[in-house]
């Protein structure tokens, strides 16, 4: 116990925990449509199927019981997103707050926010040509707080950069 503790007072937040976070949103996306995507095409297998032997006993049930999954997979996916993604921020801000960093490191900090910046700009534009897309845009259209996320994606990535840097630099005692 008293080794952990030590650990945790060496450790220091990083801007590293901010890269993350920026980089793991885009793969979240890419999950949770691509799983939409396959229950829907799923769903309409089944109903087809349905459709096609009614003389089957049980069948019904399954395929309404798995429509009704199909139709609150949005919703609830969406929500969860959402919470991931301000769940891990607040937890980065957190720890940032409490462990602290050497203002030395601020020009580091500067120069990798600036590149973390730049590469948000790339997400942005490819995750809007991933959602945009012909064949994708129909699935993607029942997620709306994902896609006010990645069509805001720059400014949402700018605030986490800017409120890790205040947590981590412009507080009371930041010179430990």
């Amino acid at each position: 116990m008293k080794g952990y503790l030590k650990k945790l007072k060496s450790k220091k937040g990083s801007i590293f925990d901010v890269l993350g976070l920026i980089l793991l949103i885009p793969f979240i996306v890419f999950v949770i449509v691509i799983m939409f995507m396959a229950y829907s095409n799923t769903s309409s297998g089944l109903e087809d199927f349905q459709a096609s032997q009614s003389d089957l006993t049980g069948i019904n049930e399954s395929v309404e019981t798995f429509t009704d999954n199909t139709a609150k997979f949005p919703s609830f996916w969406d929500f969860i997103f959402v919470f991931l993604i301000f769940g891990i921020w607040l937890i980065i801000f957190i720890s940032a707050f409490i462990l602290g960093n050497n203002p030395v490191f601020l020009v580091i900090y500067g120069i990798i926010s600036f590149a973390l910046i730049i590469i948000s700009i790339v997400l942005e534009v490819a995750l809007n040509e991933f959602v945009q897309n012909v064949l994708i845009a129909a699935y993607t259209v029942s997620f709306p707080m994902m896609i006010h996320i990645i069509s805001n994606f720059l400014i949402y990535a700018l605030f986490f950069i800017f409120s890790i840097a205040v947590a981590l630099y412009f507080k009371l005692g930041a010179s430990q």
